[in-house]
């Protein structure tokens, strides 16, 4: 992991805040959300913060990138977790990188606060 200069780790409370109402209406849980409010977020570095294989540090201040990692790699699934290609981030699970189609993403599981995996 690269060296960030302190000035570019903004700590919560977040201005701008997290879209709270956005992320539910993403289907994402409530400790999702309130994870995503207590986290540090890299600034200003415009995806030049490489983390791990060619990942970056994700900001969800931002809706877009909210609205990503739900599909982190782009695959556009279909809906729901039965039918194939369906869904794949759960609601429990927060996406920490962005990546988009090539490099890796980490995932964190919210509820058994325990399981960090890394998919490329």
């Amino acid at each position: 992991m690269r060296y960030f200069p302190e000035s570019r780790i903004k700590y919560p409370p977040h201005d701008p805040p997290i879209d709270v109402e956005f992320a539910a209406s993403l289907g994402m849980e409530p400790q999702v959300i309130e994870l995503l409010q207590l986290l540090p977020y890299v600034d200003g570095l415009n995806n030049e913060d490489e983390f791990i294989m060619n990942g970056s540090f994700a900001d969800f201040r931002r809706k877009s990138v909210l609205e990503r990692s739900r599909d982190p790699k782009f695959l556009s699934p279909d809906k729901g977790f039965e039918v194939e290609n369906g869904e794949y981030v759960r609601p429990w699970v927060l996406v920490l990188t962005e990546c988009g189609n090539r490099g890796s993403v980490v995932y964190y599981d919210t509820r058994n606060g325990k399981n960090a995996f890394i998919t490329t």
